[in-house]
């Protein structure tokens, strides 16, 4: 079990890092280092993996029945649009608010709704240990919850230290709006989770055919995320006809080419290692492996706020907003120990 929530966090200090060495691509439009970086997360680097960690890859997709293609890859997509809300998110809450809240919903959908759907409610509270992990679920919300009130103060910090400087233009924070997308993205990025669910029998098949436990999920990833690659690729192949940025993907002059292409493969690699670490993980954690899921959100906040320290960007924040920052880290830390610890103590 702790071995398995040690892989999770791997997962997480990757979905946490993967943003640093992408946000260095310099000279060149988001629809377009973001996609050139998501061929790699969502089609080279799985492949490649699976490739070396299922045998005969090909030969399973290739016995595989078309139904159990079907719901990984509609998972994946909607995923795909989830992740395309997100930003959205952050530009009407703003970013740390936004990524409290919207992790927050990607969190409990993704923790819970599987084995409520499965089992029914009570399956939840079936036995100690589930009760402890539920626990821990609920200790890594208020967390969150902690968290999304610090990125709320810090903003009103920020705004008092610039209050005697002019406004540059109209703010557009929207409260309503904002929770509404979350709400949104939330639901609909959890529902990578679901692709990953709906995806058991390809991970069943895989161990069958001899490929290791710890490995087993690496063939279903690849399915779920062709989903999510085929939204981001129209979306973004969309935004650069329509911003006429489409000549980025050769661009030389004033460009950083070998440079930026260092970058966004190192970024899209640890975007795609988050999801391999946390199925590594998963399939260690037994009866509650629905848990992983809760601690892969929740960690990953915390590596996020330290990437943020180190960048300067909690910078000129008062007291009591740090306060709620490091009570927010030290609790969303402790539910990782609940779940992982408190179990095998009762």
């Amino acid at each position: 079990m702790l071995g398995g929530i040690l892989l999770v966090a791997l997962g997480s200090f990757s979905a946490a890092t993967f943003y640093v060495p992408i946000s260095k691509a310099k000279n060149i439009a988001w629809e377009v280092f973001w996609l050139m970086a998501g061929i790699f997360s969502w089609l080279i680097v799985p492949f490649v993996v699976a490739y070396f960690t299922v045998p005969d890859l090909f030969g399973l997709f290739g016995s595989l029945d078309s139904s159990m293609y079907l719901w990984p890859f509609i998972f994946g997509a909607l995923w795909g649009i989830g992740g395309l809300t997100y930003g959205m998110t952050l530009r009407y809450l703003g970013v740390s608010l936004g990524i409290a809240i919207a992790n927050g919903i990607i969190s409990v959908f993704g923790t819970l709704t599987t084995p409520v759907y499965e089992e029914g409610f009570g399956a939840l509270v079936s036995s100690p240990a589930r009760i402890v992990s539920l626990v821990g679920v609920a200790v890594s919300l208020i967390g969150i919850a902690l968290m999304g009130m610090a990125g709320v103060n810090k903003e009103k910090d920020l705004a008092v230290q610039k209050s005697d400087q002019p406004k540059e233009g109209k703010s557009e924070f929207n409260l309503k709006l904002g929770l509404l997308i979350a709400l949104v993205s939330g639901v609909m990025s959890a529902c990578f989770k679901f692709g990953l669910d709906a995806a058991r029998p390809i991970d069943e098949l895989a161990v069958k055919a001899g490929t290791g436990s710890l490995f087993q999920g690496n063939a279903s990833l690849c399915v779920v995320l062709l989903g999510g690659l085929m939204v981001n690729a129209i979306y973004c192949i969309y935004k650069g006809i329509q911003n006429k940025t489409m000549g980025d993907w050769v661009k030389t002059q004033n460009t950083p080419v070998l440079r930026n292409w260092i970058f966004l493969i190192i970024g899209g690699s640890l975007w795609y290692f988050q999801m391999m670490f946390f199925k590594m993980g998963e399939s260690q954690m037994g009866e509650l492996k629905y848990t992983a899921w809760a601690i892969l959100m929740s960690l990953t906040i915390v590596f996020s706020t330290a990437w943020g320290f180190y960048g300067g960007e909690w910078k000129g924040a008062s007291k009591k907003t740090l306060t709620f920052v490091f009570t927010g880290i030290a609790l969303l830390i402790l539910s990782a120990v609940i779940i992982g610890i408190g179990p095998n103590m009762v």
